[in-house]
């Protein structure tokens, strides 16, 4: 939802609310600005980190914001629940259109066969309401 709220649409917190709640699986690629990697590390969570003698003493990020912004191209994480993933994807192959060529359409009729006759009617049916 950041990416919608740094665009510029405006966007209920109501909506933001289900459409983050409904999904398990976020996957989170480079983020451009500071504030959707902040948005991004608070949806990943945070987590108690033990101190040198085994006692819980502070929460940290799962996924600190600078790792957001320090992504490359094909980069993500990819939460599920409690776990998070850092996934490598690859990058799909550019499509290639085929060539365009033009094709030949029958201009004349086979023998036998007659037209219609229409083309002197054609204001006639251009016109008809």
């Amino acid at each position: 939802m950041a990416i919608v709220r740094q665009a510029g649409v405006s966007c209920n917190s109501e909506f933001e609310e289900i459409l983050l709640g409904n999904t398990w699986t976020k996957c989170f690629f480079g983020q451009p600005s500071e504030a959707a990697a902040r948005f991004a590390a608070e949806l990943v969570g945070k987590h108690l980190v033990a101190d040198d003698k085994g006692a819980l003493s502070d929460e940290v990020y799962r996924v600190p914001p600078e790792r957001f912004s320090n992504l490359e191209p094909g980069e993500c994480f990819a939460v599920s629940g409690a776990r998070t993933f850092h996934l490598s994807v690859p990058t799909p192959a550019p499509l290639t259109a085929p060539e365009y060529r033009k094709q030949p359409h029958l201009t004349a009729l086979p023998d036998g066969v007659t037209a219609l006759g229409l083309e002197s009617r054609y204001e006639e049916f251009l016109t008809r309401g």
